[in-house]
């Protein structure tokens, strides 16, 4: 019938068990939908225990201030298998829930539990909204193949306005495997997503932290790693954290960010540099690898929207293009770009400052091509102190064409100066410095070893 199977008010305590709740067909076939459970104006506890709930357009529907618990009950053809709204807890303990819309649902309540909880192609299974302190634990999340080979969207956790934990759990071909909004606390710690079909993990808010993470995607393209967006300005934490074989590894938007011990490899881009990202900074108290990348940095932010990019003493080798930037203003002092396809190719940048670095030996790498160890394209560059060692063309450095307008007798408006470089000469074609010839009048060289 299109009602709730029990309709339960003014009662202080409810125990369920054992029961078999299950409807004609399934939610919305043959215009009919069917009820199981609704509670409200009940306090105390509403407690299920192995109890099936199968074809349902509500498993249950809690809307009381006490505590629900949902034991060893399973959940299947469902348009919402377990939920809560505005109540004290929500508790969910080696449930099962299969091919639904909505697995376990906690809204506007003060705690959520998920223990041991096993889904199967559900595709919000852990939804939690407006709850102040909410933990998922060795839960498991996977996405089946439909007889197509196809695999329907399927998010692990999402989170939204709420304080989340989530450890030691599993992810098998999510869609998004932990969705976070505006969330006051989202830490996840020993995790594994494996083949996400969107963002493994995405969260933007205050308070987040990833801990021995490990994603691995299959190296097709869209598909992603890690987003993190903080307009507040605070920290996200990532530590003993792999990510591999996705289109962006790490995704950085606003606030800042602390890698210890994190891994970026075999992905198309290994950081995307937002243009929300205000200030991003590399330097030796950052361990982070980018290997094997074909982007190891990628950052493009309209001119409207530029922010810092900032590399000291920190190295990035074994990539396809080291770095890819437009329009930022960028420092690279100390550091070590050597042994990629390309190395730093700078462009439109409001100011470059490059100083006291190697660009060592960026040539073809696995059958890419490969050309300058660093070309800049700004309105303002300053180079002293670098090495240009056995690559293709060692440095090209020009600036962004002015219009005729803003060109002055002698010269046009800008400035390069390069000082004090030493680019070997070890062969025809190798080292080369490019300096365009229009640009070059108003070009400075102070003590510079190249021929």
């Amino acid at each position: 019938a299109n009602t709730w199977t029990f309709n339960i008010y003014n009662m202080n305590y409810m125990y369920f068990s054992g029961l078999h709740f299950e409807g004609a067909s399934k939610p919305g076939t043959g215009g009919k939908y069917h009820y199981g459970v609704y509670m409200h104006r009940t306090d105390g506890y509403a407690y299920f225990n192995k109890c099936s709930f199968t074809k349902l357009q509500y498993g249950t529907h809690i809307n009381s201030k006490c505590w629900v618990y949902g034991v060893n009950c399973q959940f299947k053809d469902n348009t919402v298998g377990f939920d809560s709204y505005n109540t004290r807890g929500h508790y969910t303990y080696r449930c099962r829930f299969e091919d639904s819309s909505y697995g376990s649902r906690a809204r506007r309540t003060d705690h959520a539990y998920a223990y041991y909880n096993q889904h199967s192609n559900v595709r919000y299974s852990e939804d939690i909204f407006d709850v102040k302190n909410s933990y998922v634990y060795r839960c498991q999340f996977a996405a089946k193949p439909a007889t197509n080979g196809t695999i329907a969207a399927s998010d692990g956790v999402r989170v939204y306005r709420s304080g989340a934990t989530i450890t030691e759990c599993n992810f098998d071909s999510p869609h998004y495997g932990v969705y976070g909004y505006q969330n006051t606390k989202l830490q996840v710690s020993k995790c594994k997503i494996r083949n996400p079909r969107a963002w493994s993990l995405y969260s933007t808010g205050t308070n987040r932290r990833a801990d021995n993470v490990t994603i691995e995607g299959e190296g097709k393209r869209r598909v992603y790693g890690v987003y993190f967006n903080d307009d507040k300005g605070g920290t996200a934490s990532f530590k003993n954290t792999t990510i591999k074989g996705v289109s962006y590894a790490l995704a950085k938007g606003a606030g800042k960010v602390d890698f210890k011990n994190v891994e970026a490899t075999d992905s198309y881009m290994g950081i995307y540099n937002l243009s929300s990202s205000k200030h991003f900074r590399l330097d030796p108290t950052q361990t982070l690898k980018l290997k094997n990348n074909y982007f190891a940095i990628y950052s493009y932010q309209p001119p409207s929207s530029v922010g810092k990019i900032e590399l000291v003493n920190y190295d990035i080798t074994d990539n396809n293009y080291a770095m890819l930037t437009y329009y930022s203003p960028i420092t690279i002092d100390r550091c070590n770009i050597s042994g990629n396809s390309f190395g730093a190719y700078i462009n439109y940048a409001t100011k470059a400052d490059i100083r006291n670095s190697q660009f060592n030996d960026n040539q073809r790498k696995n059958g890419t091509t490969s050309f300058y160890g660093c070309l800049v394209r700004s309105e303002d560059t300053n180079i002293k102190d670098c090495q240009f060692n056995c690559n293709r063309m060692g440095l090209d450095v020009g600036v962004i064409r002015p219009k005729k307008a803003d060109v002055k007798e002698g010269g046009a408006v800008f400035a390069v100066v390069v000082v004090d470089l030493a680019v070997p000469d070890i062969g025809v074609g190798c080292n080369v410095c490019v300096i365009p010839e229009w640009v070059a009048a108003g070009v400075s060289t102070v003590g510079c070893g190249w021929r």
